[in-house]
C-alpha cells in the first residue's frame, strides 16, 4: 500500500467513525448505540493496523 492509499484509507475511516458517531447519538434505541460502539471499535482497529493513533507495546516478562 503506497503512502497516498494509506491516507485515502484514513481520511474514509476517520469519515466512517464520525458517521457511526453520529448514529450512535441520535438513533435513540439502545440496539443501534450498541451496535454503533463496536463499529467504532472496528474502524478504530483498523486505523491503528494503518499506524494511525495510539500505539502500544507489550513487554513479556
Amino acid at each position: 500500500m503506497t503512502d497516498q492509499e494509506r491516507n485515502h484509507t484514513l481520511e474514509k475511516l476517520a469519515t466512517i467513525r464520525r458517521l457511526v458517531a453520529e448514529v450512535r447519538k441520535e438513533s435513540g434505541l439502545p440496539v443501534i448505540e450498541a451496535m454503533m460502539r463496536i463499529c467504532e471499535g472496528h474502524v478504530k482497529w483498523a486505523q491503528w493496523s494503518l499506524a494511525e493513533g495510539e500505539r502500544y507495546q507489550f513487554e513479556l516478562d
